[in-house]
């Protein structure tokens, strides 16, 4: 599968605010990293589909958007990289609710089933029961 394409220029993922101190201070642009983390996650969600190596991918996309973002300020990439990190811990919790949700209905499921199973096993018990009781 194909790179992931990173949307826009460096500085659309932060803004650049001086103060009047005259201190230069820098603001990640949260809607524009969240857009990004959510298509890496798609890109990903695809990969693992298709069979792709999700492990090295994440691996190589970390290091492309690295160097993507590698000539701006420090301080700017320290804050674009902690929202980064913000963004995908929640696309992460997010997965992990949808999975727990998954785990718990077919647990929910499955016992449904076994209850249903030990009733038929009852009835079936209780006609060869009556069937020799009978005879």
């Amino acid at each position: 599968m194909s790179e992931f394409t990173i949307k826009g220029d460096p500085s659309d993922y932060y803004t650049e605010h001086t103060g009047e101190d005259g201190i230069t201070r820098y603001s990640a642009n949260r809607q524009m990293i969240r857009s990004y983390a959510q298509g890496l996650h798609e890109h990903q969600v695809a990969l693992i589909q298709s069979g792709g190596d999700i492990y090295t991918s994440s691996l190589d996309e970390s290091d492309r958007f690295n160097l993507f973002i590698s000539n701006e300020p420090m301080d700017a990439q320290v804050e674009i990289l902690n929202t980064l990190t913000q963004e995908t811990e929640a696309i992460t919790n997010r997965v992990n609710d949808n999975t727990a949700a998954i785990y718990q209905e077919a647990a929910i499921n499955e016992e449904k089933a076994k209850y249903t199973g030990e009733i038929i096993g009852a009835i079936v018990l209780f006609v060869i029961f009556m069937l020799f009781l009978f005879n």
